[in-house]
């Protein structure tokens, strides 16, 4: 689940904590994608801002002698927001 939602485990366990709807199977946790992606969309955190994103964008749009170097950061590591 982790690699589908592009995030950590940590994270992941950090979102089960949060209410996202998961299930045991003796020792192991499972998911349902649906499941997931309705709770996240209901939830609000359908596109939550990645701080590094946010951070790039704003050097970015300053016009310093950086923001040539943060835009082709930004659309390196953010395809979908350059």
């Amino acid at each position: 689940m982790a690699a589908y939602l592009g995030c950590s485990q940590r994270h992941l366990f950090n979102l089960r904590r949060r209410g996202m709807p998961s299930y045991r199977i003796g020792d192991m946790i499972r998911f349902d994608p649906e499941r997931v992606i309705e709770w996240i969309e209901s939830s609000g955190m359908s596109n939550p801002p990645d701080p590094r994103s946010e951070q790039l964008a704003a050097i970015a749009a300053e016009g310093s002698d950086a923001s040539e170097c943060a835009r082709a950061d930004l659309a390196r590591e953010f395809p979908n927001l350059a």
